[in-house]
């Protein structure tokens, strides 16, 4: 039998036997009291450790700064933990101190059942409680930190979880579909990517850790659902790996099918990767908007220049110059075309045809929409 391990707040001990935990997810009380409960998180540790992935919904207000985390790591190598955490108190103290006591306070005041957390539940977490304690404030902290939350909500992928896939070929609509139901989980919007070539927004996506928290918190949620409606994706979402263990259960599970005509699947594309992306590329570079799309697009063609051959990828990149050199949007209509026909298309009516044994139901977005509908109210 695998060792015990508490970790939860630090007057909620919960003891839970690892070995079975990752058979048994659905009664894990430690993610029912952090996530289930909609309690505030406060992620103590350094920006850059909150950059690198935290827990959904934590806000970071850090105890150290990455310089001053990096200082007190050398002191630590050369002199030892007792030096190290003198050191600490040196950074912290005088009016730092009392920055930090009322920051923390404020973001407590929002939610008095929050819960903050460094990497291990080690001094960070230890001495933020103190302080708060003794400025009147108790708060209860995560005892096993990030790191051992994480570990767990990992092990959530270890799990079943029924799914119910939607697929169609390229600007059928399937994010779309998608949110229109309460039990789906977007995984492009969790990447923040739309899965194509094409799919980077103007935001860079996050970190892998960060992306596999946000799922595994997605996937607990959900875990009563009879199925959970997912679009069909490949092992990547821009440099976003999916789990594999959610990898084979896609690979396994039903399908139901968009099918639309070629010219509202061109207006579609059209809308979001032109019309919208004019309007934020104006917002968020101004006069420069219409330059930056435009190396996009082409960065965007260059990727599957291989794949596209020498001359198609030469057709494609002059029609999108065209059209923004004559200022013609409907011009990038024709590219458009161009890659589903010759590119997409070709591609998807492969990929369907090793998945054909698990398609359900198939039909334009209105009849699949409603097939949905039904299949969720029996």
């Amino acid at each position: 039998m695998e060792f015990k391990k508490p970790c939860i707040r630090n007057d909620i001990v919960i003891e839970i036997d690892l070995d079975q935990y990752r058979h048994a997810l659905k009664e894990s009380a430690l993610l029912t009291e952090v996530f289930d409960l909609h309690q505030g998180l406060i992620d103590l540790r350094a920006p850059i450790e909150f950059k690198k992935g935290t827990l959904p919904g934590a806000v970071n207000i850090p105890i150290l700064e990455d310089a001053e985390r990096e200082t007190i790591g050398k002191v630590y190598k050369e002199k030892g933990k007792d030096a190290a955490l003198k050191k600490g108190f040196e950074l912290v103290s005088g009016p730092k101190k009392e920055i930090l006591i009322s920051r923390w306070r404020d973001e407590l005041s929002k939610n008095s059942r929050s819960l903050i957390f460094c990497f291990r539940g080690g001094s960070r977490s230890e001495i933020a409680q103190d302080w708060l304690k003794t400025s009147g404030v108790d708060v209860n902290r995560i005892r096993c930190g990030y790191k051992g939350l994480r570990s767990e909500l990992v092990n959530v992928f270890n799990q079943d979880h029924p799914l119910l896939l939607v697929g169609g070929k390229t600007g059928v609509g399937k994010t779309k579909i998608l949110a229109e139901f309460a039990q789906s989980i977007d995984l492009e919007n969790l990447a923040n990517h739309r899965g194509s070539a094409f799919g980077n927004y103007i935001k860079s996506q996050p970190a892998q850790a960060q992306f596999e928290n946000d799922l595994a918190v997605f996937l607990y949620k959900r875990r009563a659902q009879q199925r959970i409606l997912v679009e069909d994706e490949g092992k990547l979402i821009g440099r976003i790996y999916i789990p594999k263990p959610f990898q084979q259960t896609m690979a396994v599970s039903p399908m139901v099918v968009i099918e639309q005509d070629l010219d509202s699947r061109i207006q579609n594309i059209w809308n979001e990767y032109i019309s919208d992306q004019t309007i934020e590329y104006g917002r968020s570079f101004g006069s420069e908007g219409p330059k930056k799309l435009l190396e996009y697009l082409i960065v965007s063609v260059n990727k599957i220049k291989k794949k596209l051959g020498g001359q198609l990828h030469k057709e494609v990149g002059t029609i999108v110059l065209k059209a923004f050199e004559e200022e013609k949007p409907e011009l990038h209509k024709e590219w458009i075309k161009i890659l589903l026909e010759r590119y997409y298309d070709p591609m998807y009516i492969h990929q369907l045809s090793q998945k054909k044994d698990r398609v359900i139901f198939s039909g334009t977005f209105s009849d699949v929409r409603a097939w949905i509908r039904s299949f969720y109210k029996t």
